[in-house]
């Protein structure tokens, strides 16, 4: 049971968290720590900066085409790890309690004193009891987040004003256990009082959990599956968003500066749980169903503000800066758990040549994507020779507490980009086709 059950809450975890994304995830970027705002090429990097639109139209592109697959998880209480170590707990678990209980008690007697010993071979309970309340204090209120999502889009060029018109569906989960002091009091005790190999009259007495039983001639111990009472929690939002950005130059003085604009309309599902994890694998628990009970459902409207320029004289050097999601968006699951999505200001610049490009990003900002809080800073760099190129960079999240730092790393084979983001806990990675003609 004990296996099984922390195998259902990962697995109520990652299913809750496997039905997000904010704008759309440029792979291209990705490769390269993340950095997009003024290094973006196609549709994927109009949705990171929409003032990017007028450096396609200058490269004379009449159309761009984009199709993307990404997703993201981190685990930072390893749960997948601690399914591993438990594998065996249940089956070791019941054969220690039942070797225990098949000993005759022999501290039972006219004069027996607290300090007797009952009996021994308790030791290998023990081990077990405190790798189990290691797991509980590794995953007790320690977060898995995921976000997954499928995008598609298309840039009209030779317009005075260009467009790109872009339809994502994407979804943003997370889930925890809460372990409950008692079960860890619990623990702790099996752990303490059959650790030195044996067990005492007065450890018996003292212990809620370990009883005397057949007229003294025995002992009982409370299996962890009678007594848990730690809850699990997840909650999940679908987004399914359509966007549309156009992009303008203005002269400021001398300079030209490109501005660019992309209202974003979403529509929204959120829905959130919280069950035992004593009845997480129970053949009666549906958390789909759990999910649709509190499931509420919303429209949001925000838009994304960019701007881009190069330096006079020089277009090998450009800068750029986006606010993206001006304006807040948030929803409530029935039950009252809250998605939030916040505005987040980034600055970049990006030198480039014919074959070597260079890029970085800085977020000035904390902000949430559906509840998903970054703050990055990413620095990358592209080598390209002719349909071949190399992706690496470096990403660093000022907003995580834990491995803030990932390594990127990807190639475009043509119209086909790959990217992952790797670290610890931390994977992220995608697929897309751009196309431009």
């Amino acid at each position: 049971m004990i296996k099984s059950r922390i195998s259902a809450l990962s697995l109520a975890m990652l299913g809750a968290m496997a039905s997000n994304a904010l704008h759309a995830d440029d792979v291209r970027s990705l490769s390269m720590g993340g950095a997009a705002v003024s290094a973006g090429t196609g549709v994927a990097g109009v949705m990171g900066n929409p003032s990017l639109l007028l450096r396609a139209q200058n490269q004379e592109d009449d159309y761009q085409f984009h199709i993307g697959l990404y997703a993201q998880v981190r685990d930072n209480a390893d749960i997948a790890d601690e399914v591993d170590k438990h594998e065996n707990t249940i089956d070791n678990i019941d054969a220690e309690v039942d070797a225990i209980a098949a000993q005759d008690v022999t501290c039972v007697t006219p004069n027996a004193s607290r300090d007797d010993v009952c009996l021994t071979g308790t030791q290998a309970l023990a081990d077990l009891a405190d790798s189990l309340l290691d797991t509980f204090e590794n995953v007790d209120g320690e977060p898995v987040d995921a976000r997954i999502g499928i995008d598609i889009g298309f840039s009209v060029l030779h317009t005075s004003i260009p467009f790109t018109v872009h339809l994502s569906t994407r979804a943003t989960g997370s889930g925890q256990a809460d372990i409950s002091q008692e079960d860890v009091d619990y623990t702790s005790d099996l752990a303490n009082v059959l650790g030195d190999d044996n067990i005492t009259l007065g450890e018996i007495e003292d212990t809620a959990a370990i009883a005397l039983t057949n007229n003294n001639g025995t002992i009982q111990i409370e299996e962890p599956e009678d007594v848990l009472t730690s809850e699990a929690t997840g909650s999940a939002v679908l987004r399914t968003q359509l966007a549309l950005a156009f992009a303008k130059s203005f002269a400021i003085g001398e300079q030209m500066v490109d501005i660019g604009v992309t209202p974003k309309l979403s529509s929204l599902r959120a829905g959130d749980f919280t069950k035992p994890i004593d009845e997480l694998d129970d053949d009666d628990t549906d958390l789909g169903d759990e999910f649709e009970e509190s499931e509420n459902k919303e429209t949001s409207f925000t838009f994304d503000l960019g701007a881009s320029t190069t330096l006079p004289d020089n277009d090998s050097v450009r800068f750029g800066g986006v606010v993206r999601n001006v304006l807040k968006e948030s929803i409530e699951s029935k039950n009252g758990f809250e998605f939030e999505t916040t505005p987040q200001a980034i600055v970049s610049a990006t030198y480039h040549n014919d074959t070597f490009l260079v890029t970085g990003d800085l977020a000035l900002n904390k902000a949430k994507e559906d509840n998903f809080e970054t703050q990055m800073l990413s620095v990358g760099t592209e080598l390209t020779m002719s349909f071949f190129s190399f992706r690496a960079g470096i990403g660093h999240d000022l907003a995580a507490d834990d491995e803030p730092t990932t390594a990127a790393v990807g190639v475009g084979l043509g119209p086909v980009d790959i990217g992952f983001r790797l670290n610890g806990s931390k994977v992220h990675g995608g697929i897309q086709l751009a196309l431009s003609f």
